[in-house]
């Protein structure tokens, strides 16, 4: 098998399969293949030209998070890009395949290595934060949905649906509310067993997700910190200590609130100068 002084890799990952390119310090690509989801195929690939003149590895971020964390333990340099910037690099070419993608890849961890497109991937502890936080926040949706679905029911019949958020507390409210509608003489008309069980479902598991968010919050030292603002739960605590990852990485502390989207945007043509919502 050839060795080559030089080479960059470039991966398009998909669910199932990854196609794969090399190319050498003069952009031709000498191999290229497809192969599974996974960081064990590719390095046994790479082991064949040899690792040591690798000189990146690049590929979009999205699919391949846990794939980019295995190559890195292997000692591969690779480069997360920005779906958005790498996409208007790889319009370049005219027809969109894997390969193609792939081997755009490559070229653009050999050409533009300082273009700023490289994107932070989160330690696992982290990514797994997020994931609750996201899972809070669909849940919350779907007993607001509930809520307001009762709600609408019960002024539709002339009552007064009073929510809270305890657990067994919408049961007893519909069933108090069901009980004054029947005094006055109006009866609802259809079963809102299936709804009332639904919400104190999602009350119950968001009771439970708060729970276990505060004793995470509490081991956590930054987390502990930040909840010394006046203001400042766990939920935000955590949320703001699981998007800021490894603080190190900021050159600046004011680096931070733009990387979070905090920062206006800016018109600037000529002598015009607008700054414009965050």
């Amino acid at each position: 098998m050839p060795r080559y002084q030089r080479y960059w890799v470039g991966l398009d990952a998909g669910h199932l399969e990854t196609a794969i390119c090399l190319v050498n310090s003069d952009g031709h690509a000498f191999f290229e293949a497809k192969t599974e989801t996974r960081a064990a195929p590719i390095r046994d690939i790479l082991r064949r030209f040899g690792v040591e003149p690798v000189q990146s590895v690049t590929i979009e971020a999205g699919v391949g998070t846990q794939m980019v964390r295995d190559l890195r333990s292997y000692g591969f340099p690779v480069q997360v890009v920005d779906v958005r910037k790498s996409s208007k690099f790889l319009a370049i070419r005219r027809q969109k395949t894997d390969a193609n993608d792939a081997k755009g890849l490559a070229d653009l961890g050999r050409l533009a290595q300082a273009t700023g497109t490289q994107v932070y991937v989160k330690p696992i502890e982290h990514q797994d934060i997020r994931i609750m936080i996201n899972i809070r926040r669909t849940l919350l949706k779907h007993r607001a949905k509930i809520d307001a679905l009762l709600q609408s029911i019960f002024r539709l019949h002339g009552g007064s649906l009073k929510l809270l958020n305890g657990r067994g507390s919408l049961a007893a409210e519909v069933a108090n509310q069901q009980r004054l509608l029947r005094m006055s003489g109006v009866t609802i008309g259809i079963d809102l067993e299936s709804l009332v069980s639904m919400g104190e479902t999602l009350r119950s598991h968001i009771a439970d997700m708060d729970r276990e968010m505060r004793t995470m919050a509490a081991t956590i030292p930054a987390c502990a910190v930040f909840q010394t603002i006046p203001g400042v739960g766990p939920i935000t605590s955590l949320s703001f200590y699981s998007a800021v990852g490894d603080p190190y990485r900021f050159k600046h502390n004011r680096d931070v609130g733009p990387y979070l989207g905090l920062t206006p945007t800016l018109y600037q043509s000529g002598v015009t100068a607008r700054r414009g919502r965050i």
